[in-house]
């Protein structure tokens, strides 16, 4: 078994403080040649800064080269596959995913869960491409830079794309594209990319479309992660004036892949697209995904060998026995990971009971997260409060049992249940006269909820569980319209802006539990753009100790996850997180090599 569990960073980040943030070179006119790299300052994050590539000559009225360096390799231009290709990747073949059910939606902005992420990364394109590691490489852009202190990135789009009714890709997409996301074309904001509104400046028009394959985005302030976020698999590349409801119907993407067949309830067939502007991949012929909702089916058809590649999540011991025998019989790799998420018991503190801080903290109290990681996954799930688990400044398990509230284990767990059982006296209510159904859904996120409501249960809450279908359930969290509710979600990839930006700002993407809070907003300002890493850090959790007291979402242990690959399955290589995982332009089939 190969061990793939984000550690913390700070492992091996700690010794290095000196990697180059986005820095402004003073540009001149296009006929000015690039000034010399700036010297490397202060990193804010262990987030890796994609270094933008200069340019020896910038179009007349285009941008001017700016060059970063960065500990980051440097950005491939577009056609990243050629290392693969050199080493003698022979095109066909096809192979088999498992995904649980039927795409509900081929909008690549608009997907609230992960059913939909394999379609779309792989039907789409994107601004950058993350396959390996901490490189970020162009997938649509050829060339990329900074302006104005950082506050100013451009593009060049390369000129041969096209989506898949021949429309020619151009810079005023990947405009449309970001504000689709950030909700200002129709109004839905992304849920997971929906973070790019945050970034976007208000003192000025945002974008400047400098011509067909050329774009500026202006933002509020410099930040590391802005580049990242465009290499989201959920921030695929739209046509200028794409309707959600025309993409929730059909994809119109400029990816690798087009849909061949689709039966509804068994499978998907992904082919190689005629016209996609990179000639030497995608190397497969075909993608199939079947669709097999039981868990216990699902890794009965990867030992079987009917799936190449499936990602189960939550694995209980006797999966993980049948994971490492199938791994131990040479028939594929099983590599473990944890997920870069958080989640817990979610409360709307905009609606009564759960408005009164008293009763958000007793139902925090209540939690035993010891019992619900020898629960749930068998002692493997690992230690978050609210910040990325793998981010340089997360708590470590010391400073986190035993010390934080609601996290403590024997004798100090049955206290704080008394102490659970003082606040919610205090919040008004005797012993059982309040009742609370816990909103969740069937599958992996119900079962945390079984968990939690005979937790609650135990300081005098009636707590029940409301399951309900992901269609009723996603809505009701979005619309706030529920009490108390359990629900585990991904950052994506380890860096605050996903933590703070997503969750936590004032209207943030998916700031399911209402909170508003001026100090966090501001907090997330500041450190976006903080070069210090001691002081990043140290806002980061002021921002942590807020939320703590706010008690908005009593948080879980995160739970394991896995990935199961067979021998057929060539060329994948791990990104940086959950959000980067699925474009499989240059996995192979390994029968044919």
């Amino acid at each position: 078994m190969l061990k793939f569990r984000f550690p913390r960073l700070g492992a091996f980040f700690g010794i290095v403080t000196a990697v180059a943030m986005l820095t402004l070179v003073a540009c001149g006119s296009s006929e000015e040649a690039a000034p010399a790299a700036p010297a490397p300052v202060a990193q804010p994050t262990n987030t890796p800064v994609p270094a933008a590539i200069s340019k020896p000559a910038a179009p007349a009225s285009g941008p001017v080269a700016t060059p970063t360096p960065t500990r980051t390799p440097t950005p491939i231009a577009a056609a990243p596959s050629a290392p693969a290709a050199a080493a003698g990747i022979k095109k066909g073949g096809s192979l088999v995913a498992r995904i649980a059910g039927d795409p509900r939606s081929f909008d690549p902005h608009v997907q609230p869960g992960a059913g939909e992420l394999i379609y779309i990364s792989n039907l789409y394109s994107f601004v950058f491409f993350n396959s390996k590691g901490e490189e970020l490489e162009c997938d649509l852009c050829t060339n990329w830079g900074i302006e104005d202190g950082g506050k100013t990135v451009w593009f060049d789009i390369v000129k041969d794309a096209t989506y898949a009714d021949g429309t020619p890709v151009r810079a005023k997409d990947i405009a449309y594209s970001i504000k689709k996301i950030a909700g200002e074309i129709d109004g839905v904001v992304s849920p997971r990319c929906g973070v790019l509104k945050e970034y976007l400046a208000t003192d000025r028009d945002a974008f400047t479309i400098v011509d067909d394959h050329h774009v500026k985005v202006h933002l509020k302030a410099p930040s590391a992660a802005f580049p990242w976020w465009l290499g989201v698999n959920y921030c695929g590349i739209v046509a200028d004036g794409a309707e959600r409801e025309t993409l929730i119907k059909k994809d119109n993407g400029s990816g690798p892949f087009t849909i061949k067949t689709w039966v509804q309830g068994s499978h998907v067939q992904m082919e190689r697209r005629d016209g996609y502007f990179r000639d030497d991949t995608p190397y497969l012929d075909l993608l199939k995904v079947v669709m097999i909702k039981d868990a216990t089916a699902s890794i009965g058809a990867v030992v079987t060998g009917l799936v190449d590649w499936y990602n189960p999540f939550g694995a209980g011991p006797d999966e993980t026995r049948l994971f490492k025998e199938w791994s131990e019989a040479g028939k594929g790799t099983w590599e473990e990971f944890y997920c870069e998420c958080f989640g817990g018991v979610l409360m709307n503190v905009t609606v009564p009971p759960t408005d009164n801080k008293d009763l958000r903290h007793a139902i925090n109290l209540s939690l035993d997260r010891m019992s619900h990681k020898q629960i749930q996954f068998s002692g493997r799930g690992m230690d978050v409060v609210y910040q990325p688990p793998s981010w340089i400044g997360s708590k470590s398990p010391a400073e986190i049992w035993d010390v934080v509230p609601g996290w403590g284990t024997g004798a100090k767990k049955e206290q704080e249940r008394e102490e659970g059982k003082v606040l919610l006296e205090k919040a008004g209510y005797a012993p059982n006269e309040l009742k609370l159904a816990l909103l969740s859904q069937p599958g992996f996120q119900g079962r945390q909820a079984e968990w939690a409501g005979p937790q609650i249960s135990r300081i005098g809450i009636d707590a029940s569980v409301d399951l309900r279908d992901r269609g009723t359930t996603i809505p009701m969290l979005v619309e706030g319209n529920y009490k108390i509710g359990s629900y585990v979600v991904a950052f994506g990839f380890a860096d605050p802006d996903t933590m703070l930006g997503t969750y936590w700002v004032c209207g943030g993407a998916r700031n399911w539990t209402r909170h508003c809070d001026p100090r966090i907003d501001e907090i997330h300002r500041q450190q976006t753009s903080e070069l210090d890493l001691a002081k990043r850090i140290q806002l980061v959790q002021e921002a942590e100790a807020i939320l703590l007291d706010t008690m908005a979402n009593a948080p879980y242990p995160m739970a394991p996850a896995d990935f199961l690959v067979s021998n057929n399955w060539g060329g994948w290589e791990k990104g940086r997180g959950e959000y980067f995982w699925h474009k499989f332009e240059r996995v192979y089939d390994t029968r044919i090599q």
